[in-house]
């Protein structure tokens, strides 16, 4: 459950920014409060019952903290800071995707097959080199494909799942997880120039 937080003062919330962009930052706790709850809340939608949520949130409130000059009056603060907390959500999950170690996608496994002890030292060499092509080519992917292709076929998430946490539609997931398989494709037939047997 998100810790508890107190009231705030009597100041009104668009006063507490103005003061606090002014020089009174001690004022921050105080306009933070009200909305404590509901970014945790948030959080835990996306993230379940992680033991990096309250890490998340305070994360967030830090950047919140450190870009209220950012803020725009016209809108609403509570919005702003759930955007904040729910972009910091995902780069939660990025550093423990870039922290595995990385699975081979299904679609490669015929060409990098557990190796046969029988094979030969070409055959192993083919095998090595293949991966390293996949891995070079994943590496080249401009990074919304990459992540797509991470959360799809690395962590075997649902195409719901990929569009809730990115904040795009299945149809857009499906097509940008489509069009990431064909630039490995792509990628691997231009470079997989390999050398024959002798």
């Amino acid at each position: 459950m998100p810790p508890s937080r107190g009231a705030r003062g009597g100041h009104s919330e668009a006063e507490l920014i103005r003061e606090i962009l002014a020089g009174r930052r001690d004022l921050f706790d105080d306009l933070i409060e009200p909305h404590w709850q509901a970014v945790w809340q948030a959080v835990q939608a996306r993230m379940g019952n992680h033991p990096d949520i309250d890490d998340v949130v305070q994360q967030a409130v830090f950047k919140a903290f450190t870009r209220l000059e950012q803020f725009r009056f016209e809108g609403a603060f509570r919005p702003w800071l759930i955007r904040i907390a729910l972009n910091e959500v995902i780069q939660n999950w990025r550093k423990r995707v870039a922290s595995r170690s990385v699975m081979m996608e299904p679609f490669t496994l015929a060409a990098v097959s557990v190796a046969d002890p029988k094979d030969s030292p070409f055959n192993l060499c083919v095998r090595r080199q293949t991966a390293g092509l996949l891995q070079t080519a994943l590496a080249t992917l401009p990074e919304p494909y990459r992540l797509v292709v991470r959360m799809r076929d690395f962590e075997e998430r649902s195409v719901s799942e990929v569009a809730n946490a990115l904040r795009m539609t299945v149809s857009a997931v499906k097509t940008r997880h489509h069009r990431a398989r064909q630039k490995i494709a792509k990628i691997l037939s231009e470079r997989n120039a390999l050398p024959n047997p002798t």
